[in-house]
């Protein structure tokens, strides 16, 4: 939690009053019990096989709270990374498995690290390689039962950062257990584990940091279950890992206006997640509580591992909100939300939230002003007054209870009708001074992106509303032969890549990187132009600059037609679609490869690619040397072997008037340009190295299936 500096600012940013209608508003709603899973098989791997890497004596220093690299906040550390030289890289992991057969086909081995002292571990895992249909098990020595992660979890969740980091075990020792199925190769197994994160607190120690435990003055929340038991069993503490430093903060699902189902939507603070990588190693503590009143005895709680998907994220009102990856446990609350008006000043306010990571807590206070705070430091922020149309912030002060670090991200209600305000972004105080806090406003981050999700006047669910159809392609307008659009769609969300042109006739890119379907066959998202470095050099994915520059709506008449309605930096207009045949008739290859394709340590760029029938076209959209968006072609090629597949990459250019606002593109203007070759070397359905030269400039790089 951070705490606010000594001054204030000079001048505030001004926003919009929001002019939203009572009847924007969701009511709470219960989870339902799940349906009894067979619960997954206990570790195959005989005791007698376990390789150990013993890390020796550690004593992290508790004098102060870290932050992780590159935070605006200072959520509360209780995790520290200590390096694994054993396992550092595939070699040296392999050579600390012992493979042995398992009944039914396939191998087993297993690994176990210790960390002495610690009251949990997390085990990092860089994966390059393993056979589709591979389990990993997490388990303490001596435990029973295990976490188990399957192949496609592992993936997709060391994608963000390229470590996945797996559930806690709350002991000094992890061990890491992975079974391949029959006919897959150990040789084809390549991880390594260069950081374990050593923590110092875990449930099984209240995760009460050994330097604190939570103010005497704070409320149990038990004491109070007659009113405010659905929103106490919303609220988790959650435990997420960045480069093997863990940390703790608080966090609350939140309804969707869509009463026919359950989407964990989950709201924290973004100085707590405020990337990918860290919500793919999010893992929440359902009800953990007291077992009564003031009993201060742990009761029966529940966790959930698998991450999130982070879906907005922004330090204007420090909002980050994802959607769990998992089913939170039957009998969750989600709590309910109006953004119809301001809360007057003076009004009566709750909040609930673990201090200290400790049992959950409850305070009660007043609204007593409103603010815009902005970061000042590593550890502070400063705040100044507001008018309540302009502010981005609630001020708290709190007549019983208070937080603390490890509340960080906890919701703020309104007591009358127990609405969810907002999210903590920190504060000062003690149990005998003045305690005043301050939350980010939800209404704000609903009124910018939330309401996508969780609903808008006029709009139904994004979680309701989806396609039938699958609309990944390459489209182009035929009579403005020159630039097109690829369209990569999951499920229900789609990635547009539009390569155009900007008032120069360079080659720009504009992306559409998510949105929401208004009905089946429409869809509307946010369009954004980015800056970064060439990745044909050193590239630093924190240089990546990301700005809005308008929206743009597919609307689909059939599966080959379509409509782009767009408005970029005001420019509007509307231009027809449909999809671009550029694939003869052939037989068709066992593996699709079209999908949108990156390097996860390399977030900024990527690559497209479309396939029919044999023939791949990708499109690279990457940065030029002066940092500004290019992009490259390879419109066709040849498999020039098994899984290789080889092209002429191509610049193009045209006229130097705008593309955005014009009626009519002048596909005459276009000139193509030979610059250099692509080859793209699967290794698998997942994973593929590509081999450039642009200009002369030669390299490879290592991509894989983008997961979004």
């Amino acid at each position: 939690m951070r705490k606010p500096g000594l001054t204030l600012l000079l001048a505030w940013l001004a926003l919009p009053a929001l002019g939203l209608a009572a009847e924007l508003r969701a009511e709470p709603e219960i989870q339902p019990a799940a349906a009894v899973q067979e619960a997954p098989k206990a570790h195959r791997a005989p005791a007698a096989s376990v390789r150990h890497v013993d890390l020796g004596a550690f004593a992290p220093d508790l004098s102060k709270t870290l932050t992780a690299t590159g935070r605006t906040g200072t959520p509360l550390q209780i995790g520290f990374a200590r390096p694994v030289a054993e396992l550092a890289t595939p070699a040296d992991f392999s050579a600390n498995l012992a493979w042995q057969p398992l009944p039914e086909g396939g191998q087993v081995a297993a690994l176990s690290v210790a960390s002495p002292g610690a009251a949990g571990v997390r085990m990092g895992l860089r994966i390059e390689s393993i056979p589709d249909g591979t389990v990993a098990r997490f388990y303490a020595p001596g435990e029973d039962g295990a976490t188990e992660v399957d192949a496609t979890q592992l993936r997709a969740l060391a994608a963000p950062s390229g470590t996945y980091w797996s559930p806690i075990v709350e002991a000094d020792t992890i061990v890491a257990e992975i079974a391949i199925p029959a006919g897959a190769s150990a040789s084809d197994v390549r991880i390594a584990s260069p950081t374990v994160s050593h923590l110092v607190a875990s449930a099984s120690t209240t995760f009460v940091m050994p330097k604190a435990a939570a103010a005497a003055c704070n409320n149990d929340v038990m004491c109070y279950q007659g009113t405010w038991a659905l929103e106490s069993s919303a609220v988790a503490r959650i435990v997420f890992t960045d480069a093997g430093s863990s940390y703790l903060c608080s966090g609350t699902l939140v309804a969707d206006k869509d009463t026919t189902t359950f989407v964990p939507y989950f709201l924290t603070a973004n100085h707590c997640v405020s990337t990918q990588a860290s919500a793919a190693s999010v893992q929440s503590y359902w009800f953990y509580r007291a077992t009564a009143c003031n009993s201060g005895v742990k009761g029966a709680y529940q966790t959930l591992s698998g991450g999130a998907t982070l879906l907005y994220a922004t330090d204007t009102t420090d909002t980050s909100f994802m959607r769990l990856n998992g089913t939170p446990p039957g009998g969750v609350g989600y709590v309910g939300w109006n953004v119809g008006s301001v809360p007057v000043a003076g009004s009566s306010v709750t909040g609930i939230h673990h201090p200290q990571g400790d049992l959950q807590k409850i305070a009660f206070g007043d609204l007593r002003a409103y603010s815009i705070c902005t970061a000042s430091g590593a550890d502070s922020f400063d705040c100044q007054g507001a008018t309540a149309n302009s502010a981005t912030f609630y001020t708290v002060n709190w007549t019983s209870g208070l937080t603390e670090g490890g509340s960080s991200g906890s919701s703020l209600f309104l007591d009358n009708g127990r609405y969810l305000l907002g999210q903590l972004y920190g504060g000062d105080g003690s149990c005998n001074a003045v305690r005043t806090d301050y939350y980010g406003r939800f209404d704000l981050a609903y009124n910018a992106a939330l309401s996508q999700w969780l609903g808008g006047p006029g709009t139904t669910t994004a979680a309701a509303t989806t396609s039938a159809n699958n609309y990944s392609d390459m489209w182009w307008n035929a009579a403005e032969s020159g630039w097109g659009i690829s369209i990569t769609q999951h499920g229900s969300t789609i990635f547009a890549a539009w390569y155009v042109y900007d008032a120069n006739g360079r080659p720009l890119w504009v992306v559409m990187p998510g949105g929401q379907w208004s009905s089946s066959t429409s869809f509307s998202g946010d369009l954004y132009t980015t800056t970064g470095d060439d990745p044909t050099g050193t590239f630093d994915p924190a240089s990546v600059v990301r700005t809005r520059v308008g929206s743009a709506t597919l609307d689909f008449a059939s599966l080959t037609q379509a409509t782009l309605s767009y408005t970029v930096n005001g420019a509007s207009g509307s231009r027809p679609l449909t999809r671009e045949p550029f694939g003869p008739v052939a037989a068709a290859l066992s593996t699709n490869y079209a999908d949108l394709w990156w390097n996860a340590s390399e977030s900024g760029w990527g690559l497209s690619i479309n396939q029919q029938y044999q023939t791949l076209f990708a499109v690279w959209y990457t940065y030029g040397a002066d940092r500004v968006p290019t992009w490259y072609v390879m419109s066709g090629g040849s498999w020039v072997s098994s899984g290789a597949y080889s092209g002429t990459l191509y610049r193009t250019s045209a006229a130097p008037v705008p593309f955005f606002g014009a009626s009519r593109f002048d596909a005459n203007s276009v000139t193509r340009t030979a610059v250099g070759s692509l080859t793209l070397r699967f290794t698998g359905a997942n994973a593929a190295t590509m081999t450039y030269s642009i200009n002369g400039v030669s390299g490879t790089k290592s991509i894989t299936r983008q997961p979004f």
